[in-house]
Order: structure tokens, then sequence, then C-alpha cells
């Protein structure tokens, strides 16, 4: 049985050898930026220093690097794009709801983040729909369609069709 084990761990750690050594600084830098992220929330006062520059950066860096990489990771990379990008910053703000005043510089992060995280999801859905040829009419209420005039593609409402 001792003899099996090592085997074993030689064949796990072949996947490993042959990523290139792209993908494994991608991924390096993945764990990097969630890590941070988490370092960041993990503090009582993290809705106060939540939307400083210093903090939003490793958010839009894990944003790119979520983008970047579609195809190999795109379960997980859309896990960890909606939930360390958005939510958790959503869920932090709403738990700390009692400590943020109304038109204080801080709902105005926060809103200001809302429309960010709606806006890019839009600008998602439309390049993918564009990327791959997707007629999406009937499935959504905003799309992108050919216009018939000039060839271009431009955004149009689903349901005013």
């Amino acid at each position: 049985m001792s003899q099996g084990s090592p085997p074993a761990k030689r064949e796990s750690s072949e996947p490993a050898k042959q990523r290139s050594p792209t993908l494994s600084s991608f991924i390096r830098a993945v764990v990097k930026a969630v890590h941070r992220l988490d370092l960041i929330l993990c503090n009582k006062t993290a809705y106060q220093k939540v939307f400083k520059p210093e903090n939003i950066s490793p958010r839009s860096k894990l944003r790119d690097l979520c983008v970047k990489h579609p195809v190999d990771y795109g379960r997980k990379a859309k896990e960890l794009l909606w939930r360390k990008v958005c939510y958790e910053v959503i869920q932090l703000i709403k738990s700390n709801k009692k400590h943020i005043h109304s038109r204080s510089t801080l709902e105005c992060a926060y809103r200001t983040h809302l429309v960010a995280g709606i806006g890019f999801y839009q600008h998602l859905l439309l390049y993918i729909q564009s990327h791959y040829q997707l007629e999406l009419q009937c499935c959504i209420d905003w799309t992108h369609v050919t216009n018939p005039l000039t060839g271009c593609r431009k955004p149009v409402s689903a349901s005013g069709k």
C-alpha cells in the first residue's frame, strides 16, 4: 500500500507541471487578490474603509483577472467575480446600515458601487453576446441587435419589439 502512495502524489503534481507559466501566475494573482480582499473585509470597521482607493484596487484587479481567462475558469471566475467584487461589499454595507447616514460620502460610494456593478454586468453580457454572435431578443430584456441600415450593432430593448 505504501508503494502505491508515491505514484499517486506524482500523478496529482503532474497537472500542476503541465500548466503554462502565465496560467500559474494568473492563479497566484487571483489568490493574492482574494486574500487581500478577505483581509480588508474582516475588520470591524471595514464598512468605513471598503471604498478607499487602496481597497478598491484589489477588487478592480480581481475583476480584470476574472475576465481575462473566462474559458479556462468560467464558472469559478464568475463566482469569484460576483462574490468578491460585488456581493461582499453590498452585504458589508447592508449589515452596517445603522452606521451609514443619508447623503453621506459612504452612501454615495455605495450607490456608485451598485451602478458600476450593474454597468459591468451589462457590458459583460453585451460583450459575450456580440463575441459569440448570440441572438437573445426572446431571452433577456435588453440586447444588442444589428441595425439593418448601417450593419452596426446597437443596444435595443427587447420589450419594445
